[in-house]
C-alpha cells in the first residue's frame, strides 16, 4: 500500500499544516490556512487540501494519535510529490495514477470511517474508477491480516445508510458508465459503416474510370 502517512502528509503540506476531522472522529483531512480564534476548529469557509466540502472540522492537537489508515485518500493523493495543490484528477488514467496502491481494504475502511453522504459518494466514485464495477460487486475485501469481508459495494451501502443516504451510487453510476460506453460503441459502428460505404463508392468510381479509359483506348 502506498498511501501517505499522517506524518508525511503534514511534512509535505508544509508549515502551518494541521490534521482535522469531524468532532467524533472519522476520516482525517490535511488543512493549511486560518483557524477559528480558539485554534481548535477549521472555519466553515476553510477548505482542506483535497478541497472537499465538509462540515465543521476539529483540529487534531496531537497528530501522533492519528492512524495512518484514517488519512483522507484524496488529501494523500493531492500531496504526493509533484502533485501537491494540483487539480483533482479527471480521467480514469489520472485517477489510477493519483490513487496507485489504494486497495479494496483501504476503500472499505474509509467507508467504515465516513460520516457524511459526500464522503461516501466520493468513495463510490473512486471505487468505480480505481477498482472497477465487477470487483466492487463481487470480490470479497481482503484485510492485511488475511480476514475476508463482503465486497466493497456492501461496505459502501452500509456506510450510506448509516450517514443518511438514500440510494446506491455504485449501481447508478455503473449504469451511466455502461450507457455511455454503449453510446460510444454505437457511434463507432456508425462511423465504421460510413467509412466502409465511402471506401466502396471510391472503389466503384476508380473501376468506372479505368473501364472508361480502356474503352477510349480500344
Amino acid at each position: 500500500m502506498t498511501t501517505m502517512s499522517a506524518h508525511q502528509a503534514l511534512t509535505t503540506a508544509g508549515g502551518g499544516a494541521v490534521l482535522a476531522h469531524r468532532p467524533h472522529g472519522g476520516v482525517t483531512h490535511v488543512y493549511v490556512g486560518p483557524m477559528t480564534p480558539s485554534g481548535r476548529f477549521i472555519p466553515r469557509s476553510g477548505r482542506t487540501v483535497c478541497n472537499t466540502r465538509t462540515r465543521r472540522l476539529r483540529v487534531v492537537l496531537d497528530p501522533r494519535v492519528v492512524g495512518d489508515e484514517s488519512l483522507c485518500l484524496r488529501c494523500s493523493a493531492c500531496l504526493r510529490p509533484g502533485k501537491a495543490r494540483q487539480a483533482e484528477p479527471i480521467t480514469r488514467d489520472e485517477h489510477m495514477a493519483a490513487y496507485a496502491g489504494v486497495t479494496g481494504f483501504d476503500l472499505a475502511y474509509r467507508a467504515y470511517a465516513a460520516q457524511t453522504v459526500t464522503e461516501v459518494e466520493q468513495l463510490e466514485h473512486l471505487a468505480l474508477l480505481v477498482v472497477g464495477f465487477p470487483v466492487c460487486k463481487k470480490d470479497p475485501v481482503l484485510s492485511p491480516t488475511g480476514k475476508t469481508t463482503p465486497p466493497i459495494d456492501k461496505h459502501l451501502a452500509t456506510a450510506r445508510v448509516r450517514v443518511g443516504g438514500t440510494h446506491n451510487a455504485i449501481t447508478e453510476e455503473a449504469r451511466e458508465i455502461e450507457a455511455g460506453r454503449r453510446a460510444l460503441a454505437a457511434e463507432q459502428r456508425r462511423r465504421d459503416r460510413h467509412d466502409a460505404w465511402a471506401e466502396k463508392e471510391t472503389r466503384r468510381e476508380q473501376i468506372g474510370f479505368v473501364n472508361a479509359e480502356h474503352t477510349k483506348s480500344a
